[in-house]
């Protein structure tokens, strides 16, 4: 970002504290924010979609597969990290993780 002088115009997005030196790169900033945040939440759906089926296809197989078993893991170390990465704000039970990520699957 340009240094600032005493007659340059700061534009201010939907981010505390965030600047910009013209309106429209503002604009773009807050739209891609917007953007951000229903990404999170989609994918946050999608994962917590995966692990169900994943977990339903591991009880209901009769035949032991571990790749369905490693992508099962791998989609709750990542929802894992997410929430631990948030701070755990719930606490640090599981029941306070799913709490947390099914908030932020809603929005």
């Amino acid at each position: 970002m340009k240094p600032r002088t005493e007659l340059s115009m700061v534009w201010l997005c939907a981010i505390p504290a965030h600047e910009h030196l013209s309106w429209e790169e503002a604009n773009v900033c807050s739209q891609l924010e917007q953007q951000l945040t229903q990404l999170q939440r989609e994918l946050t759906q999608l994962m917590i979609a995966c692990l169900q089926a994943l977990a339903t296809l591991l009880q209901e197989s009769s035949v032991k597969s571990d790749k369905l078993q490693e992508a099962h893991d791998l989609i709750y170390v990542q929802l894992r990290a997410r929430y631990e990465a948030a701070g755990e704000p719930y606490g640090p039970s599981e029941e306070a993780m799913w709490r947390w990520l099914l908030l932020k699957a809603e929005g």
